[in-house]
């Protein structure tokens, strides 16, 4: 992702944190957050977690907080980045076996807890039109 982003060199191609997408393919979630911050403009603030079962392991969404992203300092990297005035908020939700009303029920509850964990574990405020800022 650097290697063409720096190719490219152009004002308009830049980078998008997602502070997840490094864990899928087994690398260090906070090391690819740091080398992306420089060139990134913007972010998915979302958490997942490693689940092994019989057939090895699967990565799956949860609550922002509860997975095995290092949020809070995922979090400080990406307040550190004068380009980035937002956090954005992803739940990426595997609804398992559970049926629609239940799967519903729990990815609204995870939306919630992910809500709940950046505003009073982060400490991020809103801003004058609703939208979570960063540093307040």
């Amino acid at each position: 992702m650097l290697w063409i982003i720096n190719r490219v060199n152009h004002p308009y191609v830049a980078a998008c944190i997602d502070t997840n997408n490094s864990l899928m393919v087994g690398e260090d979630p906070l090391t690819a957050i740091r080398k992306l911050a420089p060139l990134a403009f913007t972010n998915h603030f979302s958490d997942h977690c490693i689940v092994f079962d019989q057939y090895g392991c699967r990565i799956t969404g949860v609550a922002t907080g509860t997975g095995d992203v290092p949020m809070r300092q995922a979090y400080q990297v990406i307040k550190a980045n004068p380009n980035m005035k937002r956090l954005k908020i992803e739940v990426e939700f595997d609804p398992g076996v559970d049926g629609r009303e239940k799967a519903r029920r729990r990815e609204y509850q995870a939306v919630v807890d992910s809500i709940r964990f950046v505003r009073e574990e982060l400490g991020v405020g809103r801003g004058s039109k609703g939208q979570i800022q960063l540093g307040q």
